[in-house]
């Protein structure tokens, strides 16, 4: 009988052993939160330390998002590739005109149009 109730404390402790290294991991900031398929990641690592925000993340992914719209309705019978080398060229220059200094690579801005062109096209249907 009492070893039962030392697993059960035992138990409890580790439960809440658990439960308090995730909410220091999340009271740090080690926990990403809105994490948009991983790319926020991508983002803020490209950026500089002092442009490192959430707001610029939203700010750059925004940007990107009405690219792609533009370059969908304006270019619909172009190819694909086409349409992906004047989204990144458009997506550039929107992201120039933001108050971000640190350039984005084209491996990160071809990675956020094909995600913001799959969520068009889920969309549309």
């Amino acid at each position: 009988m009492t070893g039962l109730i030392i697993q059960y404390v035992l138990l409890v402790l580790m439960v809440l052993a658990i439960a308090y290294f995730i909410y220091m991991l999340n009271d740090k900031g080690i926990l990403k939160e809105d994490d948009y398929y991983g790319i926020t990641y991508t983002i803020l690592g490209e950026l500089d330390r002092n442009e490192a925000t959430r707001e610029n993340v939203k700010k750059i992914l925004k940007a990107v998002a009405s690219t792609v719209e533009f370059v969908e309705e304006a270019y619909t019978d172009d190819e694909y590739k086409i349409k992906e080398e004047r989204a990144i060229a458009l997506s550039r220059e929107a992201i120039r005109s933001l108050p971000i200094y640190s350039d984005l690579g084209d491996r990160a801005l071809k990675y956020l149009i094909r995600l913001a062109y799959a969520y068009i096209v889920d969309n549309s249907q």
